[in-house]
């Protein structure tokens, strides 16, 4: 993945292997039995899944790839952003340390205090599969039901923060994926990290996915290995 809320950069890789350890001293006892699936939820057989949505984990970091048409109200606020893209790759984090070309220690130490978080997305014109930003990295696809696809796409509305008039607060470019940073509404701290963020989207769209007590990218995609694989 081109940037994530560890970053690209092996000093960026490296910083967040520390925010990660000191993190997971931190709630080491909270995370205890916390992280087995919930039971699965019965679908209707008037309800059909399909392949909406994928987790991208690039090791360190997850984010979400969606089709653009399914996040209903959101997208015609991205739309000028992203108008030609096939698909959105969404990431969260904390908004110094995610959006520092460089990160050092004192914004990897600053990212485990509550702070302001930022969005990040970013347009993809091929499939995820055979896109230059998500070369190396592991993409699970997901079936939501409609229901779940919307309240999936009600969670992420929900993480952008907005003007008075209604508009998205952008916060700058991300130049080596031509994608943009967005004000988000989340607080980002040792224990809600980016892999935290995208558990709980996952939850809010019907998924036996549990956010509490998730500060790596393997306890989320842990939990999807039990789900029913789509093929995006």
């Amino acid at each position: 993945m081109a940037r994530t809320c560890s970053g690209h950069h092996n000093d960026r890789r490296a910083w967040a292997g520390i925010v990660a350890l000191v993190s997971l001293l931190l709630v080491a006892a909270a995370c205890a039995g916390t992280l087995s699936p919930a039971p699965l939820a019965r679908r209707s057989s008037a309800q059909p899944s399909h392949a909406e949505v994928a987790v991208a984990d690039d090791g360190w970091h997850t984010g979400l790839i969606v089709r653009p048409q399914s996040l209903g109200r959101l997208w015609p606020n991205l739309r000028p952003w992203f108008p030609h893209a096939r698909y959105l790759l969404i990431g969260w984090g904390n908004r110094r340390f995610y959006m520092a070309p460089h990160p050092g220690l004192r914004a990897a130490l600053a990212a485990l205090v509550p702070s302001r978080s930022v969005l990040l997305v970013q347009g993809l014109h091929a499939a995820p599969s055979r896109s230059p930003a998500l070369y190396g990295t592991r993409i699970r696809w997901l079936c939501l039901s409609r229901t779940g696809l919307h309240r999936l796409a009600d969670d992420l509305n929900d993480s952008f923060k907005r003007q008075r008039a209604g508009q998205l607060v952008p916060v700058g470019p991300e130049p080596s994926t031509n994608g943009e940073f967005f004000a988000s509404t989340g607080i980002y701290d040792a224990v809600h990290t980016c892999n935290t963020w995208v558990a709980a989207a996952l939850h809010a769209g019907g998924l036996p996915v549990r956010a509490r007590g998730v500060l790596f990218a393997t306890q989320v995609m842990r939990q999807l290995t039990a789900l029913p694989a789509c093929s995006g």
